[in-house]
C-alpha cells in the first residue's frame, strides 16, 4: 500500500503485470521504493552490473 495515493480499491496504472506462466517464477509484482539510507559504492556497483543500463 502507498499511503501516497488514493486508497479506493481501484486498479493502480503504474504496476505492470507480464506473463510468467512457464518461467519457473512463481509470483511478481512491482513497487514505488524510497531508499532511507545511502547506498554504499560497493552496492550502487553490485547493483549497476546485475541491472545494465541500455545505451
Amino acid at each position: 500500500m502507498d499511503p501516497t495515493r488514493p486508497q479506493d480499491g481501484t486498479v493502480d496504472p503504474t504496476i505492470k503485470y507480464v506473463d510468467l506462466s512457464g518461467s519457473g517464477i512463481a509470483s511478481h509484482g512491482s513497487c514505488n521504493a524510497e531508499l532511507f539510507k545511502q547506498l554504499s559504492p560497493q552496492m550502487v556497483g553490485m547493483l549497476k552490473a546485475m541491472y545494465p543500463q541500455p545505451t
